[in-house]
């Protein structure tokens, strides 16, 4: 019985299999979208940052988009602990009325943003010693307007326009990266025909492009005039990279973490309902995937992670939804603990599964 799966595309299943996980590997970190989903990885966090981490000496680039990007910019602070304590604080007792409008959600999203970065700390995150945030975005050329009318169609026909093909999103948005600028990231051209457009990140745009990046169309507001950035209004950036897996360029023995809370990679948000939409399987080949196991989807309430809809299963109900979210947290911290004695002891390598094998292939 183990509670967490870890499985690896084809370069990286041969290294992990040699030689187990080791940090010097380990190039590139991502973060996926998801809303509550991600606390089922808190411990996780906490051990990556202050355990797996420390004493790297090469740059590591993070990619995140919405919660992902919040997730993996409390990792890159001086005091990464502490700053995803209070991220997981803040995010944990969030309150709304029974019927938020968008304006509500983006100022309890911007509370929850400071909970963990204050002012300040921006200078932090991009002076950080190996650390690279990049953090996923889309500009609308579409759906810009905050009526809910509009919204709602533009919406649509991007969901419908998704269905026939995702390479036509890039008719209603651009694919925008904010990247720190000190070492250009290991991207090479995307096999989905969304072009992938880099801005700077810098101190005076930081806080603006992770509320952009987890701007959900309808839920909250859209963020306008980023610093540095092309005109016009910049929303969640896992409308196109949900479960984000950008097409990497690594070097042979270099491989992608990715603390996921599925077993499945969904490219973009729109994509959630297409079972047979999955990642080209070349951007697989150097990825680590660790993710829940079976046994511990069977210990949770009703077999389910948190996610956005107990705000309002639990609207009348909020300390249910914050039991549930405890009982999950509290198997992640047992996940977190069983995957660090795996990786130090080099049980991992016995553990690993080839991306896309079912439990028990080998």
């Amino acid at each position: 019985m183990s509670y967490f799966e870890i499985e690896a595309g084809r370069r990286a299943y041969g290294i992990v299999r040699e030689e187990g996980l080791r940090a010097e590997r380990i190039r590139v970190i991502l973060g996926a979208a998801g809303g509550p989903k991600w606390l089922v990885l808190y411990h996780l966090d906490r051990w990556i940052s202050s355990e797996l981490l420390p004493g790297v000496r090469h740059p590591v680039h993070f990619f995140g988009s919405s919660i992902g990007a919040w997730r993996l910019a409390a990792m890159t602070c001086k005091e990464p602990s502490r700053a995803i304590d209070n991220l997981f604080e803040s995010y944990m007792n969030q309150r709304y009325s029974s019927k938020p409008s968008p304006r509500e959600v983006t100022q309890v999203a911007r509370t929850i943003l400071r909970s963990f970065m204050p002012e300040g700390t921006e200078e932090e995150v991009l002076g950080h010693p190996f650390i690279r945030l990049n953090i996923a975005t889309v500009r609308m050329k579409i759906g810009a307007s905050e009526n809910r009318l509009p919204l709602l169609l533009s919406t649509f026909l991007m969901y419908t326009a998704n269905r026939l093909s995702r390479s036509y999103l890039r008719f209603f948005m651009d694919r925008v990266y904010f990247s720190d600028p000190r070492d250009r990231p290991p991207l090479e051209g995307t096999t989905d025909h969304i072009p992938i457009r880099l801005v700077e990140l810098t101190p005076g745009n930081l806080p603006d492009a992770l509320m952009a990046s987890a701007s959900i169309p309808l839920v909250m507001e859209g963020v306008r005039s980023i610093p540095g950035a092309p005109p016009g209004t910049y929303r969640d950036g896992g409308l196109i990279d949900y479960h984000i897996l950008p097409p990497l360029r690594l070097k042979d023995g270099e491989l992608a973490l990715f603390p996921h809370y599925s077993g499945t990679v969904t490219p973009g948000w729109f994509d959630k309902t297409l079972r047979h939409r999955s990642p080209d399987p070349r951007t697989l080949e150097n990825i680590v995937l660790v993710r829940p196991s079976n046994t511990f989807f069977s210990m949770l309430p009703d077999r389910k992670i948190p996610d956005r809809q107990d705000f309002y299963t639990f609207s009348n109900n909020p300390l249910e939804r914050k039991r549930r979210w405890k009982k999950a947290v509290e198997l992640g911290r047992r996940m977190a603990e069983e995957f660090a004695e795996a990786v130090s002891s080099g049980k991992i390598r016995d553990m690993v599964r080839l991306y896309g094998l079912k439990e028990g292939s080998r």
